[in-house]
């Protein structure tokens, strides 16, 4: 196999110091060479175009770094006055407020997808023209609402880059195994690819970050994993388990770390990772639309809330929008400028609270993170919590199901085949749902390549 190639670390800060981008595009550029050549020799990725866009890179480098080094007050504040007076979304909104008055957030109301999607060109910065490289598309469709969403090159970076930094530099272990030009980060992907299947991570030394993908040519894929070695692998909690008890044992593979995101990671589906990979698993809060927004390092311990990418609210039951409490979760992106997401309702749900930093400070925390699963099954305003029902299935020996309410007391579980007793699991519904009837299906497999799991839904009751 062909090496990597190495950078010049000293001579491309000095370039990024200096402001010099033709520097750090030489150097850039001269990686890319190098990853193409290196990648010819690797199975499962010689048909995918590497490409690190050295130019769009370190311009996005750039432009997150002015924003991130206003910090989130300033960084807010020319925000709320830029969609004011950039976006005729919130322009129409704000039409009778006077143009002098400083804006804060709550003058903004929350806005649902529905709006957005409603509003359609309405929601984009005036004068924007994604072909001159200022935003990245990207398609949100989770809830089957589709809404395309720009994104600013700053929040991409912020997503696909620094988040990855942040993450990793703080892990035991893993910066003495990160080597410029080397492999450091494969994502493990069941979504067909739609952008490079390489990329440059300017945070963790430059180092490469590759797409593998595991539901075509397994052989070849396990054979990449193998050879490519990384010291971190990332993807959706659910692939991650998958790849772990279909593949791992014929990969001569530790990875130091792993990174989920993209699904609800429950504790007992982080403890089936710790026991596969015999790692610790950092878990990212991530959208389309509110961009990079907290991080997990472990069980029982809360998302932080990226302070400079994310503002994040909680709308109660009751209607009340607070910096503390439980229901839906009420998010600000402060690096998307191209389309602002201002006090959006994710239709993700937690719980979040203010903590007390070391220097006496106060961040916002996520205690919990449900998601789009629900908390609870409600049953005639009998509220069973599905908590209960999960960690009664897993006593009997189902690990792998998800959960419909499709009634008020009906339930569809789907399974995987031979997993665990159907008539034990009749049983558990009879208790633990009352008067509720249980349809059961067992399957080979739970979900098709690229579909995220929601454990618990509910249909239109």
């Amino acid at each position: 196999m062909t090496s990597a190639p190495t950078l010049d670390l000293s001579v491309l800060f000095k370039n990024c110091c200096s402001g010099d981008d033709a520097g750090v595009v030489a150097e850039l550029t001269r990686l890319k060479e190098g990853a193409v050549n290196a990648a010819r020799h690797l199975p499962c990725v010689s048909d995918v175009e590497i490409a690190l866009y050295p130019e769009q890179l370190i311009a996005a480098w750039r432009r997150w770094k002015k924003l991130t080094d206003m910090g989130p007050t300033a960084l807010l504040a020319q925000l709320l006055e830029s969609s004011r007076r950039s976006v005729p979304f919130y322009k129409n909104k704000l039409a009778e407020y006077p143009e002098d008055l400083v804006l804060s957030l709550a003058d903004f109301e929350p806005a649902t997808r529905q709006e957005m999607v409603r509003s359609a060109g309405q929601v984009f910065r005036d004068g924007l023209d994604p072909n001159k490289g200022q935003a990245l598309h990207v398609t949100s469709g989770t809830t089957g609402r589709p809404l395309v969403v720009l994104i600013d090159h700053a929040m991409f970076y912020d997503m696909c880059y620094a988040v990855y930094g942040e993450a990793i530099w703080d892990t035991i272990a893993i910066p003495d195994r990160i080597a410029p030009g080397q492999t450091s980060v494969v994502l493990l992907s069941e979504h067909p690819l739609t952008w490079a299947g390489s990329a440059c991570l300017l945070p963790l030394r430059f180092s490469v970050y590759r797409r593998v993908m595991i539901d075509r040519e397994i052989e070849k894929m396990r054979r990449a994993v193998c050879e490519l070695a990384p010291p971190v692998l990332a993807g959706l909690p659910t692939t991650l388990v998958h790849f772990a008890e279909d593949h791992l044992a014929r990969c001569d593979v530790q990875p130091v770390m792993l990174f989920t995101s993209g699904e609800t990671l429950f504790n007992d589906t982080r403890e089936r990772l710790a026991r596969a990979y015999n790692c610790p698993t950092i878990d990212a809060y991530i959208s389309s639309e509110g961009g990079a927004i907290a991080i997990s390092r472990g069980i029982g311990e809360p998302y932080r809330v990226r302070s400079h990418a994310a503002v994040v609210e909680v709308l109660t039951p009751n209607g009340d929008l607070l910096d503390e409490g439980e229901g839906e979760l009420v998010v600000t992106s402060l690096l998307n400028f191209s389309m602002p997401f201002i006090r959006y309702r994710s239709g993700d749900y937690g719980r979040i609270s203010k903590v007390e930093r070391s220097d006496g400070s106060l961040e916002t925390v996520i205690d919990e993170l449900w998601g789009k699963d629900l908390k609870y099954f409600d049953l005639s305003g009998l509220k069973v919590p599905t908590s209960q029902i999960g960690d009664a299935f897993r006593a009997a020996g189902l690990t792998n199901f998800t959960l419909r309410q499709t009634g008020v007391r009906a339930f569809d579980l789907r399974c995987l085949r031979n997993e665990a007793c159907l008539s034990e699991l009749y049983q558990i519904a009879e208790r633990i749902l009352p008067s509720a009837s249980l349809s059961i299906e067992e399957v080979g497999r739970l979900n098709g390549p690229g579909i995220k799991t929601l454990r618990y839904s509910a249909g239109q009751i």
